[in-house]
């Protein structure tokens, strides 16, 4: 979702039927500040879509990042809309290649930045994908990044305040990857966390010293971690509230905290819960949470 002027929200979200050889479609409403809605688009597809990212644009619409999931067809759909949630133009980024766009940021809302996985050729393993695309869908350039024998993917991206490029993203099964690349995709840095056991990302955010703090799972809780302005990793916590517990999402509040926003598994009534975390400033975070130590 993006939060919008006077306290308007804009949501992306998916649609199916009980059949699934039949309703797909992608849904965009906007809410006022009451949470009432003021208008909806659903988008009507004849094949299975995922919608997972959205960026205003300068022109006061929206980038809306989408992927087609067909078994046959999987490919990234990119949809341009206007302030009203019609359609400008929807482009795929490649047909020949099988790819996924997991995070969409834009530069100034004419430029804009897709990260996610691509499968080359007849190999079964994924590369890790950056691609940078204008407001008229014209592919400016793409990066992969990826060893044979290795599934590397891009879960989550920022546009810094430099106007350069940090992402987030995984070595299947347990390492962390963090990269930055300037606006024209050259590498700037990169580093990687390894892990004893299976790890996810699912958030990146610029933090206000610059750095920048990641969420995720690992091993059923949900982690923290803290990196500084060149993406060195300097500190981590985690946090299990009742089973299987993972962070999706992140904030920084005014006092420095950090907002997680994610789920847990309640055993008692077996359903799935959302939690909301402030945790304490990250610069007291291994002495008031328990450090991850690589575990």
């Amino acid at each position: 979702f993006i939060k919008n002027n006077n306290d308007h929200y804009t949501i992306l979200g998916n649609i199916s039927g009980i059949d699934s050889s039949k309703t797909h479609g992608l849904l965009l409403l906007q809410t006022d500040s009451n949470g009432q809605i003021q208008w909806k688009k659903i988008y009507n597809k004849d094949f299975p879509v995922q919608g997972t990212g959205i960026v205003k644009t300068s022109s006061g619409g929206y980038m809306l990042l989408e992927n087609i999931v067909d078994k046959k067809n999987q490919t990234i759909l990119l949809i341009n809309v206007d302030i009203n949630g019609n359609i400008i133009w929807e482009k795929t980024y490649n047909d020949s290649l099988k790819s996924f766009g997991h995070s969409i940021a834009s530069l100034d809302g004419k430029n804009f930045f897709v990260g996610g996985y691509q499968l080359s050729g007849d190999r079964i393993d994924s590369d890790l994908l950056i691609f940078s695309f204008d407001n008229t869908g014209k592919i400016i350039w793409t990066k992969t990044i990826g060893v044979k024998g290795y599934n590397e993917v891009c879960k989550s991206l920022y546009v810094t305040k430099d106007s350069s490029i940090v992402l987030a993203g995984e070595i299947f099964p347990s390492t962390i990857l963090l990269i930055k690349m300037d606006k024209k995709g050259n590498l700037i840095w990169k580093h990687s966390l390894k892990f004893k056991n299976s790890v996810s990302v699912n958030k990146i955010k610029e933090l206000e010293d610059g750095g920048s703090a990641i969420v995720g799972e690992i091993k059923r809780n949900v982690f923290l971690i803290k990196t500084d302005n060149n993406g060195n990793f300097i500190r981590s916590g985690q946090y299990k509230f009742l089973k299987n517990s993972i962070g999706y999402d992140i904030d920084e509040a005014s006092d420095n905290s950090i907002v997680i926003i994610g789920t847990t598994e309640d055993d008692v009534l077996n359903k799935s819960n959302n939690f909301l975390l402030n945790t304490y400033s990250l610069k007291q975070l291994n002495s008031t949470n328990k450090v991850m130590d690589n575990n």
